[in-house]
């Protein structure tokens, strides 16, 4: 039971250093995820939450939090995280609680998230399926490449209308404020390919060594976007978060030595979006998708 010292309440920008420590201990990562969090809640201000403690009137701490992105016909739920030392009290059931209720209200169809192993039960006790799985691929090395290859081209702001034009074919969703913001802090590392009739048939962003969101009608674009990718100079060796649908995406990656580290299980209640996992080589991150 969850006790009467526990209140959830909206995540607001000064909260996002602590919550950042709680996603940190919660999952036993060392790098920090600020940036990515503090971009998360511009995504969707009204859709994070954390979970307080207060021990008195005048003395309280944060100890979980979740969040939520809405792309209108589908959501994505992320970022289930709570303090060791208040875990198994119920936390984080009335976190997903109190997310679950925020988009029955805004009558969302479909709610997506790719669990843990240890957030999996939990889950399946409040109606979610597991329908695939999201691998960690990364690189130990980095391959030689040093120009970006014929026909991708640097993404611009003018781009992003038909960029959300073709994500919207595959993604269940419009993620419009996503590239706008990636783009924004992103701006040289974000590509577009085209096909014979001119269009976007595929895309990459850079996520400092992080590879997505990357989408791609077939796998010889996503070739030429990921050796895009090697021409840049990362902070380290790249990573993707990769669906267990795409086998064309597993054999592109291990064929330059990309090895597969960990995995979640890819989870949704309610109605089938008609996601395309098979074209997605890259997600976002596990948090929105």
């Amino acid at each position: 039971m969850l006790g009467e010292d526990i209140f959830i309440r909206p995540l607001n920008w000064a909260d996002c250093e602590i919550a950042d420590q709680i996603n940190r201990l919660a999952f036993e990562m060392t790098e920090s995820r600020l940036s990515e969090l503090r971009r998360n809640l511009e995504i969707q201000p009204d859709g994070w939450f954390v979970a307080e403690y207060r021990s008195s009137p005048i003395s309280s701490e944060l100890v979980g939090m979740v969040g939520v992105v809405n792309y209108g016909s589908s959501a994505y739920i992320g970022q289930l995280a709570i303090l060791p030392s208040f875990q198994r009290r119920g936390i984080g059931r009335a976190l997903m609680g109190h997310v679950l209720s925020w988009l029955d209200s805004r009558k969302v169809p479909t709610i997506l998230l790719d669990a843990s192993e240890k957030g999996y039960p939990l889950y399946l006790q409040l109606g979610f399926t597991a329908l695939d799985q999201s691998f960690v691929y990364a690189l130990d090395r980095m391959p030689t490449m040093t120009r970006c290859p014929d026909g991708v081209e640097s993404m611009r702001p003018s781009d992003i209308d038909e960029l959300v034009e073709f994500d919207a074919r595959i993604f269940p969703g419009n993620r419009k404020q996503v590239f706008r913001l990636m783009l924004r802090d992103f701006p040289d590392n974000a590509f577009i390919v085209r096909d014979d009739t001119g269009r976007i048939s595929a895309f990459l962003f850079i996520q400092g060594r992080k590879l997505g969101p990357w989408v791609a009608a077939s796998s010889e674009e996503a070739e030429r976007l990921l050796m895009a990718a090697f021409s840049k100079s990362l902070p380290g060796f790249p990573f993707a978060v990769v669906p267990g649908m795409n086998t064309d995406a597993d054999s592109l990656l291990r064929g330059y030595g990309f090895q597969v580290y960990r995995s979640n299980r890819h989870m949704r209640r309610g109605m089938d979006p008609g996601y395309l996992r098979p074209k997605v080589y890259g997600q976002v991150s596990f948090a929105i998708g």
